[in-house]
């Protein structure tokens, strides 16, 4: 059964949307801006501070033919389970207290027992019901998926969700679709208070007016928003540090920021021209550097020197570690760590309402500030009539 999330509003910067919600999540609070880490990333060979605020993000992608092998094998459910089991025991590793389960769907035609499913296993592998997202949403908007046949199968898991142990459900926003207004005025009528947003590999500075258009709707509503597949900036840029626009995005309002499950956009042209190694070069990960918001692309030991900090637990061996899995995997908890901790500093500029000026200082977003200064600027405009209909 659904339940609201409880979120309580603790301090609002006055120029931009970063806010400190205090969120209940069935007893266990939870204080934003706070990182999410895909949980599949912990290694116990890589460790991370464990005296920072972490949540907890499984993603899976179920298509029609994994579902219904799921439904109807007991096998593949004894699989998936153990691979659910493990990734909770990585989870109490670094005592994260809130794990969201967020499914990901191909087609919204799935049968009653399919998502009763997906509901079971919300039910005890995650923290919050979370209403499956849509692969690629806005491709199949185009394809001809409108709001009516999407809001009837939210609708659909609401109602099988009646029978299930009480806990928040939290709406899924694909932040492409064209409807957002539409249906987060839905998922209000419903006392939804936690929303998952999935930026579908996207940045958010390029998705600038659905996110202003979501915060004008959600516009004095306590609401908690967690950001998934949302990328860093540009994987094929070439500069060697790229502005990080993920971390950026607390200033949109986002509270939590996940990770990016989704592979880079190459267009197939590209895709042959570069080959294999190539492709796995722009798949490289970069370092954050909360000292000036950069993703620094890491070649050799003296570029990493530059910006290793000193508050970091992973060695810097190991962020270039000649294995790519390997390496990859300690970037990742690498940036988690540092994100969280950066989202630390966040909390106590918050408190002083000095975000923009403490934003200002850091050298790479400078100009993505802009936007959101914009942001702020356009919800304190008066809001036309038919927006409250």
């Amino acid at each position: 059964m659904a339940k609201e999330a409880k979120v309580k509003v603790l301090h609002q910067d006055k120029e931009t949307l970063c806010k400190i919600l205090e969120v209940d999540v069935i007893g266990k609070k939870i204080l934003t801006p706070i990182k999410t880490i895909n949980l599949s990333y912990i290694n116990p060979q890589i460790p991370i501070k464990t005296n920072i605020n972490l949540l907890g993000e499984i993603y899976k992608t179920l298509d029609k033919k994994k579902l219904n092998k799921l439904v109807n094998d007991t096998d593949e459910q004894i699989k998936f389970n153990n691979e659910l089991n493990t990734l909770i025991r990585k989870a109490q590793l670094l005592n994260i207290p809130v794990i969201m389960f967020i499914p990901t769907l191909e087609t919204i035609k799935i049968s009653d027992k399919e998502i009763e499913f997906i509901l079971a296993t919300q039910e005890y592998y995650s923290d919050f019901y979370i209403v499956p997202s849509i692969k690629r949403a806005g491709k199949l908007v185009k394809e001809g998926l409108e709001i009516d046949e999407y809001l009837n199968f939210i609708k659909k898991f609401i109602e099988l969700l009646e029978s299930f142990k009480e806990k928040p459900l939290m709406g899924l926003i694909p932040i492409t679709l064209p409807f957002i207004g539409q249906l987060v005025k839905f998922y209000l009528k419903h006392h939804i208070t936690a929303y998952c947003l999935d930026f579908d590999g996207r940045a958010s500075t390029s998705l600038i007016q659905n996110i202003s258009q979501l915060q004008r709707t959600l516009k004095n509503i306590d609401a908690f928003l967690h950001a998934t597949n949302m990328n860093i900036g540009r994987p094929l840029k070439r500069a060697p540090v790229i502005p990080a626009k993920d971390v950026l995005s607390y200033g949109f309002g986002i509270d939590s920021l996940g990770e990016n499950h989704l592979p880079p956009r190459i267009p197939e042209e590209t895709r042959r021209r570069l080959g294999g190694s190539r492709i796995e070069e722009v798949k490289n990960l970069r370092i954050f550097n909360k000292e000036d918001y950069g993703y620094y692309k890491i070649q050799d030991k003296n570029t990493l020197r530059k910006i290793y900090p000193p508050d970091t637990n992973i060695n810097l061996e190991l962020l270039l570690d000649k294995s790519t899995h390997r390496r990859r995997t300690a970037q990742s908890m690498f940036n988690a760590e540092q994100i969280s901790i950066e989202t630390n500093r966040l909390k106590e500029v918050i408190k002083e309402k000095e975000v923009a000026k403490y934003l200002k200082k850091k050298e790479y977003i400078k100009e993505e500030l802009k936007k959101i200064a914009k942001i702020k600027k356009d919800l304190t405009k008066p809001r036309p009539l038919t927006e409250y209909l």
